[in-house]
């Protein structure tokens, strides 16, 4: 054993430098854990959207109640609204939860600039299309999705250290003056679940 380990050490000193050398009597280090995958933020936002799009939403929805589709814009708000920890639990105390605080700051870490959805592989009922410039209350669906219920503008999930629960959090209309909604996911083997949920429309 002992011989073994001095080659060990020898090859590591006079081959590699010194570079990179683990004690071989040392356990192996584990990977770190990878980050969220764009299936992982396409599932969690698609769960989010798909609940949003079956509630009562005031004027979100107006004449288009029976609808299902929501159009998600191919790019994420640049910033995000009430774009702090205090910020965000504010408005999910308004229906007494509070959104945990390491999924915000991984939320807030991830959307510090816009990206683009466009390639997010979204479920059944959500679509990422380029809504240009919309008017909040007069919207209208784009000739090319005449049926979509609503729109929405999506961030970047953030996730737990263990990556088992989210916070989806995105802008949605057509309303008068704006409006968010932030979700709360909780993920098992049969994939993610909504737990908790707020919106908000600003004045």
């Amino acid at each position: 054993m002992r011989a073994s380990r001095l080659a060990a050490i020898i090859l590591c000193s006079n081959v590699l430098g010194g570079s990179g050398c683990r004690d071989p009597d040392e356990p192996p280090v584990p990977p770190a854990p990878s980050g969220p995958t764009a299936g992982d933020d396409a599932a969690a936002i698609t769960t989010a959207i798909r609940h949003f799009a079956t509630q009562k939403v005031a004027f979100a929805f107006t004449a288009r109640e029976a609808a299902t589709l929501i159009l998600v814009h191919e790019q994420s708000p640049a910033g995000v609204v009430s774009g702090s920890e205090r910020g965000i639990q504010a408005e999910t105390r308004l229906d007494g939860w509070e959104a945990p605080a390491d999924a915000i700051e991984r939320l807030l870490r991830r959307n510090a600039e816009p990206v683009s959805l466009r390639t997010l592989p979204f479920g059944d009922g959500v679509v990422a299309a380029d809504l240009g410039p919309i008017q909040p209350i007069n919207w209208e669906p784009p000739a090319d999705h005449p049926g979509a219920k609503a729109y929405a503008h999506v961030w970047l999930p953030g996730y737990s250290a263990d990556g088992r629960t989210a916070v989806v959090r995105f802008l949605f209309g057509p309303t008068p003056h704006g409006a968010s909604a932030t979700y709360l996911l909780t993920r098992d083997d049969g994939g993610w679940a909504v737990r908790k949920w707020t919106f908000v429309y600003y004045a």
